[in-house]
């Protein structure tokens, strides 16, 4: 079986390598003068920690990872014509990004923000425990590439499950509109509790304005999405809505 071998040329870079120790050999490099820090027979870990690693040692960062950069070279050797595509289908999305931020540069920056929060977050994972953060981008590539081998598998049936699940969404969207009760109820997600009766009291007068069925029907009756805050009333004497509830 391949060995993926990541390797740290001392003061120089971190690599990744399935042809050791030919690779840096071939790179000008000593066999004796380099480190070996991981070795794995699974690709995506590999490119994975290899990035993880190149933060960590401040080593500057791969643009591309390694997987995707074997895959490509493996698309080529396979099939030049789709391979050159391909890569034309990216440079149109290039492209495209460059045509958004000319168009409205605030909406652009802000894209790029949430964009450096979420790699902002993913740095702070790698600093906190390396291998699970390799590990976990390698979980999200694997699914990343089982869905691509299901479209190149049968593309037709892939585009009819998405459309499904769209239908489905929409029935569902239909039904809450039509029948908010009956919908919440028919959801093991957001299934209606127990009904219970929950009584409305004016907190001026003490006197009970009106009864309800449930916790849910109370809130859905003065504009509250469910019955959460109106069970919590009960619980703590709270007003909500500008009433108590019991």
């Amino acid at each position: 079986m391949k060995k993926y071998i990541v390797y740290e040329v001392p003061g120089i870079k971190i690599g990744c390598t399935s042809r050791w120790p030919q690779r840096v050999i071939e790179q000008g490099h000593k066999e004796e003068d380099c480190k070996v820090l991981f070795e794995t027979d699974v690709l995506e870990l590999a490119s994975s920690m290899e990035r993880v690693l190149q933060k960590k040692h401040d080593y500057k960062v791969d643009t591309a990872r390694y997987s995707t950069t074997i895959k490509a070279l493996a698309d080529i050797a396979a099939d030049p014509i789709r391979a050159a595509a391909k890569s034309e289908a990216c440079s149109k999305a290039a492209v495209k990004a460059q045509a958004e931020i000319a168009a409205d540069t605030v909406r652009a920056a802000s894209k790029r923000e949430a964009c450096s929060k979420a790699a902002f977050k993913a740095n702070a994972e790698i600093s906190a425990d390396p291998v699970r953060a390799a590990s976990k981008s390698a979980k999200l590539s694997r699914a990343q590439s089982k869905v691509q081998a299901e479209i190149s598998a049968d593309p037709v049936r892939s585009v009819s499950r998405s459309a499904n699940m769209s239908k489905a969404a929409l029935k569902a969207n239909a039904e809450l509109a039509a029948d908010p009760i009956r919908a919440a109820s028919k959801s093991k997600a957001c299934s209606v509790p127990k009904l219970k009766t929950t009584y409305q009291i004016d907190p001026k007068t003490g006197y009970t304005i009106c009864t309800y069925e449930s916790n849910y029907a109370a809130g859905i009756s003065v504009g509250l999405k469910c019955g959460a805050n109106i069970s919590t009333a009960k619980k703590t004497g709270k007003i909500v809505k500008g009433f108590r509830w019991i």
